[in-house]
Parts: C-alpha cells; structure tokens; sequence
C-alpha cells in the first residue's frame, strides 16, 4: 500500500512539506496582481484599515464603510482587520491627500496565500483526526491547494473572507474532537466557541459550521461499546455551543449589526429555494469540472432546477 514502509511522523511532514511546496507553485505569479474590485473600498479607501487606533471601531462598522455608494451589509470585522496587518506591513503610509495610497501589494496576496495552505493543512490534520486513509489523505489536501475553483479567492485580495472563515471552522472541527478526558473536551469546547465566532467574524458563511460538526458527530465511530451513548451525550455539548453562538450571532446581524435595512430578499422563498439549488449545482460541477471559471458568476439563463 502507498506510503506503507513509511512512519506516520515522515508521512505527516511529507503532505506537509507538499502542500506548502504546491501551493507556492500554484499562486507565486499572484504576488504582483493590483487592488481590483472591492479592494478598493476595503483597503484602498478604508481610512479605518489604514490606521491602527481604529481597530475596534471595525468591530462596529461594515467592511466598506467608505464606499462611494451608499449601502451595503457585508460585517467582516476579523477580514478588515488583517487587512490592516498588511497594510502596516507594507509600509503603514498615511494617504495625506491621495485618495488612493501607493502601497505594495505583495504583503496582501502573501497573506492570502499563506491562509490558503494553512486550510489545506488543516483539512489533512482534521482528515487525520477522523482516521482516513493514507491515500486520502494524502491526495485530498493536495488537490485542494491547486484546485483551480479557489482561484479566485486566493488571488483576489477581497476573497480571502472564505479562506479566514474555512481556516476557522476546520480548527473549530479539530478542537471539538479533543474528548479523550474532561478537561480536554472543555479547553476544545472553549477553543471550539472561539473558533466558531472568528468563523462568523470572517464570513457570514461561517454559519454552516453547526451543520459539519454534527455530520461529524454522526459518522466518527466511538471506541468502545460501553461507553457509546455516555461518549455521544458528551459529542452534543460543543453543538448545542455552537447551536446557540449561531442564535446569537443572527440576532445581532438582524439588530444591531444590520448595516443596511434594504438588503432584503427581492424574490420569495420559493424562487429562493430554487436559486439555491441551482447554485449548488453551478458548484457542485465545477468541482469535478472547473472550466469557464470568472470572478463573477451570476444564474442568468439557468432553467429549471439546476444550472448545469
């Protein structure tokens, strides 16, 4: 079998060592791509951003707070606040009278990369932690830093929100598998929470976590038969956690934190409904068929159920 003769300690650091190699190949040509797009009210504008004494106020504001359009509901405080990392890093210059700052842009897509192998390396580690094969392991994180369909999120400076968010829920998965005695399941719990809150602080697709912990919950086998119902009531405690952070963050995005009272549904839920489906169509083919790929994707045209 692949990789038998091999220890799991060699295994481990080759996959490492692969994927970090992997990923620098795939994404290297990115570190001179310009601001594009919502870069520009996120970084560019963002008087917030570029200042440090700011940093709790990106905890009160949506993420373009200075876009020259009113509008918008994106609360990414977490992404903004790495995006002021990078700006000190890339020489912390004060904009004066410019209206765009003339910054290297080379720290932002650093970062961006170094987020997109460290979710790859943390998918190994949590494929490891469910007891996969080699073999899985060793191929799953590989394609997953070259895939081309995370193009756009790790060469698009303002897509690094799903890579902040995945990075988050992967070491909120792993922490919640740490059960082996009480004071590690409750220092994983608590890590768990933090996780699962910085998840939602980077992208409001964070929410779906709730849902991967309990499939986890579901399929990890318990060892040992006399303690299986004791060792699943144990498993619920970082759900309901989870369960209610969910409930909370809601309610603060639809209170306090809602930024913009017209981001509302244009369509019933019926249509929506069918729109889901349809996206999850769209990307279900381009995970096994990642051609036509563009930054912006829309279901135009799309008939039916499916958009494929």
């Amino acid at each position: 079998m692949i990789f038998s003769p091999v220890s799991e300690v060699q295994f481990r650091r080759i996959i490492i060592a692969a994927v970090v190699l992997l990923g620098i190949v795939a994404y290297a040509n990115s570190f001179h791509n310009e601001f594009v797009w919502d870069d520009a009210s996120s970084v560019q504008i963002n008087k917030h951003i570029q200042n440090p004494s700011f940093f709790l106020q990106l905890f009160r504001e949506q993420q373009h707070a200075f876009k020259m359009q009113q509008g918008g509901n994106f609360y990414r405080p977490l992404v903004a606040a790495s995006f002021m990392f990078d700006y000190q890093v890339a020489g912390g210059k004060q904009p004066g009278n410019q209206v765009m700052p003339d910054i290297p842009v080379w720290p932002f897509h650093a970062t961006n990369l170094a987020l997109h192998i460290l979710t790859a390396l943390l998918l190994f580690a949590l494929m490891s932690r469910l007891g996969a094969p080699r073999l899985v392991r060793a191929l799953a994180p590989m394609l997953y830093v070259v895939h081309p369909l995370h193009t756009e999120a790790v060469t698009y400076i303002s897509g690094r929100a799903d890579m902040m968010s995945a990075t988050f829920m992967f070491a909120g998965l792993l922490f919640a598998l740490r059960e082996r005695n009480l004071r590690q399941r409750t220092v994983g719990t608590v890590l768990m929470a933090v996780c699962f809150v910085c998840a939602l602080l980077s992208k409001e697709s964070g929410f779906i976590f709730p849902f991967l912990l309990a499939l986890i919950i579901a399929f990890t086998p318990v060892e040992g038969q006399d303690s299986r119902k004791k060792a699943y009531l144990q498993r619920l405690v970082p759900l309901v956690v989870s369960i209610v952070l969910l409930s909370v963050y809601v309610a603060l995005r639809m209170s306090v934190l809602k930024f913009d009272a017209s981001y509302t549904a244009k369509s019933g839920l019926g249509a929506r409904l069918i729109e889901m489906v349809q996206a999850l169509a769209t990307y279900f083919r381009l995970i096994f068929v990642p051609t036509g790929l563009h930054m912006e994707r829309t279901l135009a045209g799309a008939t039916g159920v499916t958009a494929a």
